[in-house]
């Protein structure tokens, strides 16, 4: 949704040059066309088909980011995806490799014959895409590719996030607002000791209890156990005032006006909790949360946005290990 916001606003429009919501000229069409694995073998009058136009582009997207993971041996960014996408998996490998290197001579480095094989149109560089290659050198370049991301995804986040919620709002009334059940979790888990099971299972129910599924239970339950190895006791007063088993922080954080027994009151902790997850500021943070399904993403979430943990993002790490533990 990103791109096609970047590159036409989400319009499905024919023009001279380009095609779509994708804004797909003829000849990046045809080279990418045909996916024998996916099935897929569009022809060229099917370019104004924004149904293919998607699906097609989801492939690319994929092929290029598990490509580009595989040269780097490491996971890519949004940024260095569509760097690739853009210029061609060699010259983007090129790029990453020596980011103070003149960006210009870079591109004009692309040979026609490594574009067929990449599977780009050189045509693109010069028109389509030339807001992203803007700058001096490869830094500069990424620098652009980001704020255009950034400036684009602001405005398809906002859209998805109000969608997210009004589909969750209708589904509770579907449903009479029926609780969720405690998901298929391994409550075995070598990281939770068996005689703190039962507070394992308090989190599950009490998230089911106001309609999170299995996969925000589980974040839940990992972040817990990394707080406080669920241990409704655990304390922290270095540094910080922080009790119970999400070690609610009453110096700024959730435990805020709330006194030491209320915070280790494993009941009152987890509502707190759920009550910090439910406030208006976080309306976006918490349609993300519900609508994933993808369990990382859960964890990430919950760390990012209501547990926030100093380093988030090595915490995000440690906690999805130990939410891999719990998929039953």
């Amino acid at each position: 949704m990103t791109i096609a916001q970047m590159r036409t606003n989400i319009i499905d429009v024919q023009g001279p040059q380009t095609s779509g919501l994708f804004a797909f000229t003829n000849e990046e069409w045809t080279l990418n066309a045909n996916h024998p694995e996916y099935e897929i073998g569009y022809s060229l009058s099917e370019l104004s088909d924004w149904r293919a136009q998607c699906t097609l582009f989801a492939i690319m997207a994929a092929q290029t980011a598990d490509a580009l993971s595989d040269a780097l041996a490491t996971d890519v960014s949004m940024v260095q995806l569509l760097l690739a996408q853009t210029i061609g998996l060699l010259a983007a490998r090129q790029a990453i490799g020596n980011v103070g290197q003149n960006a210009a001579a870079l591109i004009a480095g692309i040979a026609p014959a490594q574009a067929q094989t990449d599977r780009i149109d050189l045509a693109n560089l010069a028109n389509r895409d030339a807001a992203l290659l803007k700058g001096s050198t490869v830094n500069d370049m990424l620098a652009a590719i980001e704020a255009k991301l950034n400036e684009s995804f602001a405005s398809v986040d906002v859209i998805i996030s109000e969608q997210v919620e009004l589909f969750i709002k209708k589904l509770r009334q579907l449903t009479d607002l029926a609780p969720t059940i405690v998901g298929d979790i391994n409550f075995s888990s070598p990281k939770i000791l068996r005689s703190r099971e039962p507070m394992a299972r308090k989190i599950a129910e009490r998230f089911a209890s106001r309609g999170y599924g299995t996969l925000q239970q589980i974040a839940a339950i990992a972040n817990a156990i990394q707080e406080s190895n669920l241990n409704p006791s655990s304390t922290n007063l270095r540094g910080e005032r922080s009790f119970g088993l999400f070690q609610l922080n009453q110096n700024g954080g959730v435990g805020t006006g709330h006194s030491d027994a209320e915070l280790l009151d494993p009941d009152r902790n987890i509502e707190l909790m759920l009550d910090e997850i439910q406030k208006p500021y976080l309306k976006k943070s918490r349609a993300r949360f519900l609508a994933t399904a993808n369990l990382h993403d859960a964890v990430e979430i919950f760390v990012f946005n209501f547990e926030k943990p100093a380093d988030k993002p090595g915490e995000t790490q440690k906690r999805f290990k130990i939410a891999q533990t719990l998929i039953a």
